[in-house]
């Protein structure tokens, strides 16, 4: 009599299968739910045998369903006689795949079952296959996983966003419930780092980014995730629904307000609300004590990169107000990015941070500061109070007095954007020197200060 009326066990493991990105994963509590030891007896017709694979101890339920799922049960003996058990996996091997080690070896001892030459094609079938079932749990509250190359992650991706001027790769995933623990999320973000090979450098800036202390305002590091060998770093963050502050204010505030039935006065009140959340994360940045391992840098953090597009929104999070709440996201990883950048040219593109709302400082090579994160944030909120003040589309027709007529006195130039009102492009285009950047229409350079150009006005 089968242990499963609804079909072979493999079959039902089979059906259990999760596509991620090309290939599949069996979860482990459909390993679990499905490998009772009335069902493995079944398959193996023997006491023994079905007595290792289901020690409550030591149990070796995945090495059963990797054998199962490809017809090799006929080596399970192989596998108890060499007390190889789940917390083995993965097994490791050689380039060549002519031996096998448990990953609880520190020295890679090869496991003496497993060398002689009738071995080689098992060694090699069995490396390659056991991912699909030996898929690693994820402790999201800020730990640092590192993995062997091959690992198969419990996730199936929903959505890919790739920045082209960004660091990262974003992508929208579910992580199998069965696989992960410390957060009450459903859905992440996964950032993948470009070109990155300092693994060094890596690890310390997330060492310091974990000492900056949790707020409501700050998008909260998960965990980071290292894949030993291919230099690949990623990063999981909440999933904002909203997606960016960006993304917000380019839509009508009625989209905004009408689900709700709220009006425009009660957003303006949340807007209110979320500056003053962003003004207080972005003093937990500030104090936040990281232990620079140089003695040229600050021991305090700098954002570097605020802009619209890291200040991310999470509509989702209606527990305070329906219109959700406003996070800084990206905290510390423009200077990751900047340290490992190809290009060390020192024209303005080599520093971190957008051209639209650096500041001065960035024109005349001073050392960096916290003042920057306060200027770009204060240009952040003269867009965002400009989109919730004024009627739809005021943001793209933004007004800044940018020019004065001799001695007649101020001359308003309506221009599209923010960054057009800040930047004139430069005026030779061939050159590579470090003066090439965009001449900025508010300020000059004066021996060294930033000074407010003459033909600047003053509004309000």
């Amino acid at each position: 009599m089968a242990a499963h009326p609804g079909g072979s066990l493999k079959a039902l493991l089979k059906a259990k299968r999760i596509r991620n990105d090309g290939k599949t994963f069996i979860p482990v509590g459909a390993i679990r739910s499905l490998c009772k030891r009335a069902a493995v007896l079944n398959e193996l017709h023997d006491e023994g045998c079905a007595d290792y694979v289901c020690d409550p101890e030591k149990p070796a339920l995945k090495i059963f369903a990797t054998l199962i799922l490809h017809d090799r049960l006929d080596c399970i003996s192989k596998f108890r006689d060499a007390g190889i058990n789940d917390g083995d996996l993965p097994l490791g091997s050689t380039e060549q795949r002519t031996e096998l080690w448990s990953c609880r070896s520190p020295d890679k001892q090869p496991i003496a079952s497993f060398r002689y030459p009738e071995d080689d094609d098992l060694i090699k079938w069995f490396y390659n296959t056991q991912w699909s079932v030996h898929v690693p749990f994820l402790d999201l509250n800020g730990t640092h996983h590192r993995f062997e190359r091959g690992t198969l992650m419990p996730w199936k991706f929903l959505d890919k966003y790739i920045d082209p001027g960004g660091f990262a790769d974003v992508q929208k995933l579910e992580i199998h419930p069965d696989h992960y623990s410390g957060t009450q999320h459903s859905t992440f973000a996964l950032k993948t780092i470009r070109n990155t090979t300092d693994r060094i450098a890596f690890i310390q800036e997330i060492d310091a980014l974990r000492k900056i202390r949790r707020g409501p305002h700050l998008v909260e590091l998960l965990a980071t995730i290292e894949i030993d060998v291919e230099n690949r770093f990623m990063l999981i963050f909440p999933w904002a629904e909203g997606r960016s502050l960006k993304n917000m204010m380019g839509q009508d505030k009625r989209q905004i307000c009408d689900p709700f039935n709220l009006t425009s006065q009660d957003l303006l009140q949340w807007v209110v609300t979320q500056c003053r959340g962003l003004i207080a994360a972005l003093e937990t940045i500030h104090y936040a004590h990281l232990g620079s391992r140089d003695p040229g840098e600050k021991d305090y953090g700098v954002h570097f990169d605020i802009k619209p597009d890291n200040i991310l929104y999470f509509s989702q999070e209606t527990d305070k107000s329906p219109f959700g709440t406003l996070k800084i996201a990206d905290c510390g990883l423009t200077t990751f990015y900047s340290r490992n950048s190809r290009s060390k040219k020192r024209n303005w593109a080599s520093f971190p941070g957008s051209l639209t709302y650096r500041s001065p400082e960035h024109d005349i090579r001073h050392v960096m500061s916290k003042k920057v994160d306060v200027w770009a944030m204060g240009c952040v909120f003269t867009e965002l109070l400009t989109w919730a003040i004024l009627p739809h589309g005021s943001l793209h027709r933004y007004s800044r007095s940018s020019s004065r007529s001799s001695s007649r006195g101020p001359s308003r130039r309506p221009v599209k954007e923010f960054k057009l009102a800040r930047f004139r492009e430069p005026t030779d285009t061939s050159s590579s020197s470090a003066d090439d950047s965009p001449e900025d229409n508010f300020f000059s350079k004066n021996f060294g200060t930033p000074k407010l150009k003459n033909s600047v006005s003053q509004s309000g």
